[in-house]
């Protein structure tokens, strides 16, 4: 019942950080990797090496692993529990943990798809020098 959820998040401190992360760990990680990965190029060229690219991308789809695991724990945590509503769907808890666990895995492949290119092409290829 919802109910149950409210009394759960109060039990947790009002709030279920470990749900919000499954949601929200994956796409901000993903956000993070796109961003950064991006504006670093230049200046790591410009100090010769790319393995802090593979370090940034290695620790951020970590990030999103560890959501998506979370996320997958919550979920078998609220079905365990039984947590349904009055008509038999699922909960709020319930429906948060099962969307961290879909958008977590989307978003560790695109983490993944964004990482592959530097393994086959040169990111320091097309960078202009500062003169």
């Amino acid at each position: 019942m919802a109910m149950e959820s409210v009394e759960r998040d109060q039990r947790r401190g009002g709030v279920d950080w470990s749900l919000w992360f499954g949601v929200l760990g994956a796409p901000l990680a993903w956000s993070l990797h796109l961003l950064v990965s991006y504006t670093l190029v230049p200046p790591i060229c410009w100090d010769g090496g790319i393995i802090a690219l593979h370090l940034i991308s290695l620790a951020l789809a970590a990030v999103a692993l560890a959501a998506g695991l979370i996320a997958w724990r919550e979920w078998r945590q609220t079905r365990a529990s039984g947590q349904e509503d009055i008509h038999g769907t699922g909960s709020r808890p319930g429906f948060m943990a099962l969307f961290g666990v879909f958008a977590s895995v989307i978003f560790f492949v695109g983490i993944l798809l964004i990482w592959a290119p530097i393994f086959v092409v040169n990111p320091c290829e097309g960078v202009s020098w500062p003169r």
